[in-house]
């Protein structure tokens, strides 16, 4: 038997990794057999039911349309507390919501009797409490994303998602499966004042609350998402002044314990700087930049050693244009460093200041062409790790305002980032893999902004932005559909 069972799991593996590359035709029948195995919950055990993901995640990539059918049917995939008789690990049973997400939406499909009972199955399983919750209320945000859920089902939904709530300050859903931003955008009940909560959650001090790596983390997903959560002037400056007194127990987790590993205590620093940046003072009044609060930022930057807090130095120096120069080697300084998180803090903090016009009023003309030639610098010279930022800020900065003296440097580099991102450049199972498609994508909207702009011809440009539709990877193949 287990041998038996060992040799479906390697035909689902590799049928999975192959049918990628198949045609519609053959996806969906590996994609029927992947449900059958699914629906049935038979000849199959919990060893193999990483492999039958493996078979879904293939079949359903290898597909060109994704329509409502079938996403209703990923939807209906059994829960694990409907998979009976058998051995099951909760991590290892395919969850369909991770495909769902590349389903388009489908605003005008009527559900048929069978759809509607499995949705309000998932709406009832919703409002117990555990492990059910969790993948009932993902299921139905997808369904809902889709457009696939009924008004009466969106209040249900709402209802169900509210009905059981934490411990936390101020109260919200438990077993939630996502950001907590993201109740932004699910339904609720018309007493529930969603951004409120939310606000008050991550932007309220509280000298209980302590920074923990979560809590960091949901401050940056939701105040950088395109429709941001953002905390008042006030609140803002209120928990910036808390960071600036650099309490012991910021300093406790910022070092981190012996058993916590490297990487962790680097991240640390970079969040503490993405937080100061991207999420407190950029929605701070002017009148409360002080140059008091930017010593003592600068101050924090260096005995923290978060240097991607660079991010908030222009706008204290629109606030105070006699700081321009010091603030300005700052960047350079971040940006021209060997620290991949201080270089993507570096390239961040140019795309804000030569990307806002209040902020760029500062610099004279000299001080915004060093800033470019930095940034000429950092894109050829950056690791894979911190030239996703460097790409993006020479997209927003160099290429989107294409200055003709310009148009040939550029158009080089985006050649040498084509080729140094090319799947065969890459050293596999070194960081490089992780990030490489992600750069290459934006490498490629930067092509063909360049195209477009109508400065530039290459012969190496125009055929790599054309290939790229069909690159087996989806974030290379609809980088130029977004």
């Amino acid at each position: 038997m287990h041998a038996d069972q060992a040799t479906l799991g390697e035909v689902m593996s590799v049928l999975g990794r192959l049918v990628v590359a198949a045609d519609a035709h053959a996806a969906q029948k590996c994609l029927k057999f992947a449900f059958d195995l699914a629906e049935s919950n038979r000849d199959i055990e919990w060893r193999q039911h990483e492999a039958l993901g493996d078979l879904f995640e293939g079949a359903i990539s290898a597909l060109p349309l994704h329509d409502a059918d079938l996403a209703l049917r990923c939807a209906s995939m059994p829960l694990v507390s409907e998979l009976s008789g058998k051995r099951i690990l909760e991590n290892l049973w395919p969850e369909p919501t991770q495909w769902l997400t590349r389903f388009e939406a489908n605003q005008g499909m009527e559900l048929s009797p069978v759809n509607t009972g499995r949705i309000e199955h998932l709406l009832r399983i919703a409002r117990h409490s555990g492990f059910e919750r969790t993948q009932a209320l993902t299921r139905l945000s997808a369904l809902l994303r889709l457009g696939l859920l009924s008004p009466e089902h969106k209040v249900a939904f709402g209802e169900a998602l509210w009905s059981n709530l934490d411990n936390g300050s101020p109260p919200l859903p438990s077993e939630f499966p996502f950001r907590i931003h993201a109740l932004r955008g699910l339904p609720a009940p018309h007493s529930v004042d969603v951004v409120a909560l939310i606000c008050q959650k991550l932007f309220t001090v509280s000298k209980y609350a302590r920074p923990d790596d979560d809590a960091i983390v949901e401050i940056i997903a939701a105040t950088t998402v395109p429709d941001p959560v953002l905390p008042t002037s006030s609140s803002a400056t209120e928990l910036l002044d808390d960071y600036l007194l650099l309490h012991p127990w910021l300093r406790i987790w910022l070092e981190g314990s012996s058993d916590e590993p490297p990487y962790l205590i680097r991240l640390r620093r970079d969040w503490l700087g993405q937080v100061v940046g991207r999420a407190l003072v950029p929605v701070m009044e002017t009148t409360q930049l002080t140059t008091e609060r930017l010593d003592k930022l600068l101050d924090l930057m260096d005995e923290t050693n978060s240097a991607n807090a660079v991010t908030a130095l222009p706008y204290f120096a629109a606030a105070h244009p006699g700081e321009v120069g010091r603030l300005l080697y700052r960047v350079q300084v971040a940006l021209l460093s060997a620290v991949s998180g201080d270089i993507a803090g570096g390239a961040e903090a140019v795309r804000t200041w030569l990307g806002k016009a209040n902020l760029r009023a500062c610099l004279s003309s000299a001080q915004i062409s060093h800033l470019q030639e930095l940034l000429f610098t950092a894109l050829t010279a950056s690791s894979s790790q911190s030239t996703l930022e460097v790409v993006k800020t020479a997209h927003a900065v160099l290429a989107k305002n294409l200055d003709p003296a310009n148009a040939d440097r550029l158009t080089k580099a985006t050649q040498l980032l084509l080729k140094r991102t090319q799947p065969d450049e890459v050293q596999h199972g070194a960081d490089d893999e992780a990030y490489f498609s992600l750069v290459r994508a934006e490498v490629l909207r930067m092509a063909k902004t360049l195209l477009e702009s109508g400065q530039v011809k290459s012969d190496e440009l125009q055929p790599a932005v054309i290939e790229s539709s069909s690159d087996p990877l989806p974030e290379i193949r609809f980088a130029l559909a977004n």
